[in-house]
C-alpha cells in the first residue's frame, strides 16, 4: 500500500498526538501539583507567622512567647450593635435584650 504525502503527514500527526499529548497532560500535571504545594505551604507560613499575620484576627489577639511559639488570646465576638440599644430615664444605654437599666435598676 502506498501513502500519498497528505497521509503520511496526517498519519504522522496522529502518532505524534497519541505520544505527546499524554506527556504533556503527566508533566502539566506535575507543575500544577507543586504550585499547590509551594502556595499551600506560603499560606501556612503566613498564617503561623507572629509578625506578618494574615488571620482575620485582631492583631492584639497574638502574643509572641519565644521563638516560632506562638499564644492566642481568647477574642470576644460579640459584636456591639448601637442601633439594638435602649436608653433608661438615667441616661444609661442598655442593649435591648436587658430588661432592667444596669445603672439605676429600672425596668424597661
Amino acid at each position: 500500500m502506498k501513502y500519498t504525502e497528505s497521509s503520511r503527514e496526517l498519519l504522522f500527526v496522529l502518532i505524534s498526538s497519541i505520544v505527546v499529548l499524554p506527556v504533556l497532560i503527566f508533566f502539566n500535571q506535575i507543575i500544577f501539583i507543586y504550585i499547590f504545594i509551594v502556595f499551600q505551604n506560603l499560606v501556612i507560613v503566613f498564617h503561623k507567622h507572629p509578625i506578618i499575620n494574615l488571620s482575620s484576627e485582631s492583631s492584639n489577639s497574638v502574643v509572641k512567647r519565644g521563638i516560632g511559639e506562638v499564644e492566642k488570646k481568647p477574642i470576644n465576638h460579640k459584636s456591639i450593635d448601637t442601633s439594638n440599644r435602649w436608653i433608661c430615664s438615667c441616661g444609661q444605654s442598655n442593649f435591648a435584650d436587658v430588661l432592667r437599666c444596669k445603672n439605676c435598676n429600672k425596668s424597661r
